[in-house]
């Protein structure tokens, strides 16, 4: 089933000679312009991975992939039936929580024919009564997620574009923990966004110590991919 997050963002991204849900050779593309192909992707990037290699063989390709930052959730008494309430969850996102993706997608990005946009999104998250757990605690499925506004967008085209997603960096040299310091994230969340910066070529590593790897940023954003 198409959430109308799906197709509320194939919209917004399609042109007047966009078309939509049409094939290429194997593979069926959200949107076709005459210049290039647009993905929508609310799954993992890692279920991209094959497919857009392919198609970066021959075309420009685009990939949308939104991260929520905030959420309305409206719990309905059955699908489809009447509104008991609406809350807004306390949890909030943020941007660098595209690293969580693209640590299986390094392979792919950068690529001179891609353009990842990371959307920062509001939305509304429609829920009704699912099936108890075992432990009597009853669970809640999701009947939609609905498109509220668009609060930012990051366009990551090169490497060095990531770090617009990192609002606070640590000097040079830097550990992973220096990282989550700056960042106030957790160091495994540290660990795996240094992975992804060395591997696109935005720091590299100079030692190891006991508690892991010494990184420097590259000079003058002059970016190289990871060997």
């Amino acid at each position: 089933m198409e959430f109308s997050l799906h197709r509320q963002l194939k919209e917004l991204y399609a042109g007047a000679d966009a078309r939509f849900e049409e094939h290429i050779d194997r593979y069926r593309i959200d949107v076709v312009l005459p210049n290039r192909l647009i993905e929508v992707q609310l799954g993992p990037l890692s279920l991209l991975r094959r497919k857009v290699l392919y198609l970066l063989e021959s075309h420009d390709v685009v990939i949308v992939k939104p991260i929520v930052v905030r959420k309305q959730i409206i719990r309905l008494r059955q699908p489809a039936g009447d509104v008991l309430s609406r809350r807004r969850s306390p949890k909030r996102g943020a941007g660098w929580e595209f690293f969580h993706d693209l640590i299986h997608f390094c392979k792919v990005f950068p690529h001179p024919r891609l353009r990842i946009d990371v959307p920062l999104v509001e939305i509304e998250e429609v829920r009704y009564p699912g099936p108890k757990h075992p432990w009597g605690r009853r669970g809640f499925r999701v009947a939609d997620r609905r498109l509220v506004a668009v609060r930012d967008c990051v366009s990551l085209r090169r490497g060095k574009d990531l770090l617009n997603l990192l609002p606070n960096r640590p000097v040079s040299p830097f550990q992973s923990r220096d990282l989550a310091d700056s960042l106030s994230v957790s160091h495994w969340v540290a660990q795996r966004i240094a992975y992804c910066l060395h591997q696109c070529g935005i720091i590299r590593r100079t030692g190891k110590t006991r508690t892991g790897f010494v990184y420097v940023w590259f000079a003058d954003g002059k970016a190289r991919r990871a060997a």
